[in-house]
């Protein structure tokens, strides 16, 4: 907002006043000549009433320092935000079943979209969550390699036997998830996923 010169103000106000008809009401609201702030003035402008410049004479109107008087419109628009860059779509996982599996072992068709396709590929599989590791293969209870080339445009299907007892995990007593990661040791991170499972008692 521009700074108001006290004088200049005074002078538009008194010729708002002056020129209103006898009788004519302000909203109900004296105009306050209390010129102490820059905030005060528009309070006090604005509570009688915008339509006040639409009564003075053209003679009166034209001599008035409208600019400033302008920039008391309390309704400025704010500047529009730049909207924000799309972020890229992470990879997905979706399970033909993935409740209520059989405990003695179940065949499930598990599909990704959203995945690189690049370097060793995927290894896709079963693990107990508190046991899982990206590099230790001992650690999963089932896994199954997808080479670079099973994955095209970024999608990929494999079927998966899985069960509730492998080894020393028992996802019956444990919570348990079909995981992807890099194939090989890789340290990309980026095709890390994990989708919770559950096995029928």
């Amino acid at each position: 907002m521009r700074s108001f010169h006290k004088v200049a103000v005074t002078a538009a106000a008194a010729a708002l006043i002056s020129a209103l008809p006898t009788g004519i009401a302000t909203a109900g609201t004296p105009i306050n000549l209390d010129l102490g702030s820059t905030a005060s003035i528009n309070t006090d402008i604005s509570a009688a009433g915008a339509d006040l410049l639409a009564l003075l004479p053209a003679d009166v109107l034209a001599g008035l320092d409208t600019g400033s008087l302008g920039s008391l419109n309390p309704s400025t628009p704010g500047e529009t935000p730049d909207p924000e860059p799309e972020q890229p779509a992470g990879p997905t996982v979706t399970l033909s079943k993935k409740t209520a599996i059989a405990a003695a072992g179940e065949s499930i068709t598990i599909s990704g979209a959203g995945f690189s396709g690049a370097g060793a590929g995927l290894y896709v599989g079963l693990a107990q969550d508190d046991k899982f590791s990206t590099t230790d293969a001992s650690a999963w209870m089932t896994t199954k390699w997808l080479k670079a080339t099973d994955i095209v445009d970024g999608a990929w299907s494999a079927t998966v036997d899985v069960a509730a007892i492998a080894g020393t995990s028992d996802c019956l007593k444990n919570t348990c998830s079909i995981y992807t990661v890099a194939a090989h040791g890789s340290p990309d991170r980026t095709q890390d996923t994990k989708t919770p499972v559950t096995f029928a008692g």
